[in-house]
């Protein structure tokens, strides 16, 4: 269901992008049930609209299927890629809160669609994110949120252009990773998934996009 607003997003919600995508959904759905997985990593090498892209529209499909779910936002170099689809109530305000409190809570903003939550990240030099993630525990203070939501969706950074996603891989237990269908750096795509295997993380597999 769909809560009332009053402005209008940059992209919509795409009923071709929802079909394409249901059954991968599922997948997710059937994790969280069967195996408890409390959180999903979606990440890229190098394609950060098609990563956001599927994180929100997966994010809605299993809000269809009963499922309460949070979108995290931690791409420092997308800082308003929630709100290209998502209409949120309040400022991005992650690293706000994880410096000055003991809990992030305040940092979640509503969206238009009902059991849809956001938080989004602000602008922050990566060596500073890095730093703050570890010396605030950002781990810890995502984990009492599992007790209100079914799944936490972590949308991370381009692989390609990060240096330190050992702390992004820490804070989920399973992953999607978005594919360009038409060119990819291999080497780096499987340095990234082998990595899933060292974090103890379940890959639900790669989609493939064209853009």
């Amino acid at each position: 269901m769909q809560r009332s607003q009053s402005k209008t997003s940059t992209n919509e919600i795409s009923e071709n992008t929802l079909s394409h995508l249901y059954e991968t959904a599922i997948v997710i759905k059937n994790g969280v049930e069967e195996r408890n997985y409390k959180s999903v990593l979606f990440s890229s090498i190098d394609n950060r609209e098609a990563t956001i892209e599927s994180a929100v529209h997966i994010g809605f499909l299993l809000t269809q299927l009963k499922k309460k779910v949070l979108l995290v936002n931690l791409d420092h170099h997308n800082t308003d890629c929630i709100n290209e689809y998502l209409h949120t109530e309040q400022k991005a305000s992650l690293i706000s809160q994880l410096k000055s409190s003991a809990y992030i809570s305040e940092a979640i903003t509503r969206t238009q669609y009902d059991d849809l939550d956001a938080i989004d990240i602000e602008e922050i030099d990566e060596d500073e994110f890095a730093t703050t993630v570890n010396q605030y525990d950002l781990k810890s203070k995502l984990q009492p949120l599992t007790n209100y939501y079914d799944l936490l969706i972590v949308v991370g950074p381009e692989v390609e252009s990060f240096n330190y996603y050992a702390n992004i891989y820490e804070l989920s237990d399973s992953a999607i990773t978005i594919v360009n269908s038409k060119n990819n750096d291999k080497d780096l795509l499987k340095k990234h998934i082998d990595k899933f295997k060292v974090f103890n993380i379940r890959s639900f597999g790669i989609l493939r996009k064209d853009n």
